[in-house]
C-alpha cells in the first residue's frame, strides 16, 4: 500500500505547486504601445483594470512599472488625455522610485483627465548609442549574447527608416555610414534592408567590420517652412499628426527646437484654417524644461480651427552642421553616397 501511495503524494504536492504559483495574477500591464514594454500603464484594482491618472506621473513611477515588467530603465513617462470609456475612478500612483512593484507606492483613487503612459529601453535587439536621446546615436544589435556595431550595406536611409519604425521614434532625419574602427576581433553586424520591414531583425544580415550606421530619428517634425527649422508642428504617434495652434505658446516652441537641434524659438505662428477640420490632430502642453514633446502633456483632439507653428533660431548653423558632418565622414568613393539633392529627394519619399 505504501508504495500506491507515494506517487498520489507526490501528484498531489505537484498540483499544489501549480495552483500557489498562478494565484497571483499579474497586477500591471502597458497596453496600446510598440510592445509590452511600451504604452498607457493599467493596474488591476478592485477586480478590474484601471487607468494611472498622470496628474503627478513622473519618470521616478515609470521606473517602477519598468523594473516590475522585466523591461529594462524608463525612458520616457508621456502624459496622454483620457479620451473614449474609462472606469469612473482612475488609480493615482506617487512612488519614491525604489519600489519593486507598482503596489509598493502610494496609491489613491482620482478622477482621470490625463492618462500615465510609459516607454522602457528593453527588450530589445536594436539600439542606438552615444546621441542626444535614444532615438538617436550609432546603431546596435544585440547578437551572440553580445551588443554589437551594425551598419547598413546599400542606401543607408532604408535601414535606417526601420530602425525608427521599430523604435517607435517617428521618421529618419539623418543617416549614414562611418568609419568604425578595424578591431579584427570583433564581428559586427551588416544588414541590407528594403525599407518597408518592422524591425531590423527582418533584414537580411551577416557579420562585418569597419563602417557603422549612424541614425537620427524624429517624432517631430517642421513642414512646410524655410528650413528644416522653421514650419507647421508635425508629432509622429503611430501616424503624423496635426498640433493644434489656438493654446501654442513660446514653452512649447522651445521644446520643439530643442529637440530638433535647432537652437532657441524666436517666435511661434498660428495658421488659421478656414472651417477645416482635422481628425486626430493633439493639443500640446508643456513647461518648456523638457527635452522632448512626447514628454509635454498630450491631448487628444478631433479637431481645430488652427495650426501651431515654430520659427527656431539655429536654422542655418543645423543645416550647416549636417553638412560638414557628411563631409568628414565620407569620400567621393564610401559606399552609399549620394548627392545633397538625391539624399533630401529620398528623404521626402520616405
Amino acid at each position: 500500500m505504501m508504495e500506491l501511495q507515494r506517487p498520489a503524494a507526490l501528484l498531489t504536492a505537484v498540483i499544489l505547486m501549480v495552483v500557489c504559483s498562478t494565484a497571483e495574477p499579474d497586477d500591471v500591464k502597458l497596453v496600446g504601445g510598440s510592445s509590452r514594454c511600451a504604452g498607457t500603464v493599467k493596474v488591476f484594482h478592485t477586480g478590474e483594470w484601471r487607468s494611472v491618472a498622470a496628474v503627478q506621473w513622473s519618470i521616478k513611477d515609470a521606473a517602477v512599472v519598468c523594473r516590475q515588467l522585466d523591461c529594462g530603465s524608463a525612458v520616457a513617462a508621456p502624459r496622454r488625455s483620457s479620451s473614449g470609456p474609462e472606469s469612473p475612478w482612475s488609480v493615482q500612483i506617487e512612488c519614491e522610485g525604489s519600489e519593486s512593484a507598482l503596489r509598493e507606492c502610494r496609491s489613491s483613487y482620482q478622477d482621470i483627465w490625463y492618462r500615465a503612459e510609459v516607454i522602457c529601453s528593453e527588450p530589445a535587439d536594436v539600439r542606438m548609442v552615444g546621441g542626444s536621446s535614444r532615438c538617436a546615436g550609432d546603431l546596435e544589435m544585440f547578437n551572440s549574447g553580445e551588443w554589437r556595431k551594425t551598419r547598413s550595406f546599400g542606401w543607408p536611409l532604408r535601414a535606417a527608416a526601420v530602425v525608427c519604425r521599430q523604435l517607435d521614434c517617428g521618421s529618419v532625419a539623418f543617416a549614414i555610414n562611418k568609419r568604425s574602427g578595424m578591431e579584427l576581433s570583433r564581428r559586427n553586424i551588416g544588414v541590407k534592408c528594403t525599407g518597408s520591414e518592422s524591425a531590423l531583425r527582418e533584414c537580411w544580415n551577416t557579420y562585418d567590420r569597419g563602417y557603422q550606421l549612424e541614425v537620427i530619428c524624429s517624432d517631430v517634425k517642421l513642414v512646410d517652412g524655410s528650413s528644416r527649422c522653421a514650419g507647421t508642428v508635425m508629432l509622429y504617434d503611430k501616424k503624423w499628426r496635426t498640433v493644434e495652434g489656438n493654446a501654442w505658446s513660446m514653452k512649447d516652441a522651445a521644446v520643439v527646437c530643442r529637440q530638433l537641434d535647432c537652437g532657441s524659438a524666436v517666435a511661434v505662428t498660428n495658421q488659421y484654417l478656414e472651417m477645416t477640420t482635422y481628425e486626430d490632430d493633439v493639443r500640446i502642453s508643456c513647461s518648456g524644461s523638457e527635452s522632448g514633446l512626447k514628454e509635454c502633456a498630450v491631448h487628444d483632439i478631433s479637431w481645430s480651427l488652427s495650426s501651431a507653428g515654430v520659427i527656431c533660431s539655429g536654422q542655418q548653423e543645423a543645416t550647416t552642421a549636417a553638412v560638414q558632418k557628411e563631409k568628414q565622414s565620407w569620400s567621393p568613393c564610401s559606399p552609399g553616397l549620394k548627392s545633397s539633392r538625391v539624399w533630401s529627394e529620398e528623404l521626402e519619399r520616405s
